[in-house]
């Protein structure tokens, strides 16, 4: 890796005309270390300088976009700039440098990095893009796989309502409805890899051959049928919408299931339902919808005559 260029035009700039990064290093920014920060620069002042290159009249943050923020925040009007002209290896250099020295990126915000580099720097590949970060091509492709998975688990990683295994695992589910439902559960439960490496595991083996119309995959040496358990339906209406309004419920199968299949009589032929009148006009009402549904029973019975 080359040192950095010679030379920069050190420059304060107004944090008026300093637009932040095209593609931030950083999507969140601990809440504490940034009032932190703040507190520091309004006490002491701005020590530091800012990397930036300019387009036309304006300057873009190339290195230090968490620290203008905070000179923002603090009040600044102007802040120490080394600026360039273009950016460059020797740029992403000094990325490289000033993120490893600050708030460690979390896996999204390498994720982020990395795909800006390799859209930099294509002809290097992810070993390039390896040695520019100084990981190992497995980080650097890892990484990458997150951000090209599904954006609702990536999401859900940026927030930390999930770890980077369960993020991993998820993502190897590749029917949107089941995923986003397998999401909502490892969310509100604070599902393991390995549980939800399970869920993937059974959705694999069982719902994945159910919806396309095949058998479910037995594993060798097992016995008797498998239990093909639709998840994706609800017993209720037996609909497969809002997949995300599920909720699960901790019963056995064998108990929950007469209980709802005994009910669901009554709710799906919902036209079918009758309320017993309370009203002369509900009993009215009820006798000509009978009526219309049996119209021999207008007719007169000879034998009740």
């Amino acid at each position: 890796m080359s040192g950095a260029p010679a030379s920069p035009e050190l420059r304060q700039i107004p944090l008026a005309l300093i637009d932040a990064p095209e593609l931030p290093s950083r999507t969140t920014m601990d809440d504490q270390k940034m009032d932190e920060l703040v507190a520091s620069i309004r006490a002491t002042g701005f020590w530091s300088v800012l990397v930036v290159v300019m387009v036309g009249e304006r300057a873009r943050v190339i290195a230090g976009h968490r620290r203008s923020i905070a000179a923002r925040r603090a009040g600044l009007v102007t802040v120490p700039c080394f600026v360039f002209s273009a950016e460059s290896t020797a740029l992403d250099w000094v990325q490289d440098a000033e993120n490893t020295k600050r708030e460690d990126l979390s896996v999204t915000d390498q994720a982020i990095w990395y795909a800006q580099l390799m859209e930099r720097y294509p002809e290097g590949g992810t070993d390039g893009v390896a040695a520019r970060v100084g990981q190992s091509r497995n980080v650097v492709e890892n990484r990458l796989a997150l951000l090209a998975g599904c954006d609702r688990v990536f999401a859900a990683l940026a927030s930390h309502e999930i770890n980077i295994g369960v993020a991993q695992e998820l993502n190897l589910c590749t029917e949107d409805a089941h995923r986003f439902m397998l999401l909502r559960m490892a969310i509100e439960g604070g599902a393991t890899r390995a549980l939800v490496q399970a869920w993937v595991r059974e959705w694999r083996t069982i719902h994945l051959p159910a919806s396309a119309g095949a058998a479910p995959i037995v594993a060798e040496g097992s016995s008797g049928p498998v239990m093909v358990n639709d998840w994706l339906r609800c017993r209720v209406c037996g609909e497969t919408d809002n997949p995300g309004r599920r909720q699960m419920i901790n019963i056995h199968d064998y108990c929950l299931l007469p209980l709802i299949d005994s009910s669901t009589g009554l709710f799906r032929p919902r036209a079918d339902f009758v309320l017993f009148p309370r009203t002369v006009a509900d009993a009215v009402a009820l006798i000509e919808r009978i009526a219309a549904r049996f119209p021999e029973l207008r007719d007169e019975d000879p034998a009740r005559a």
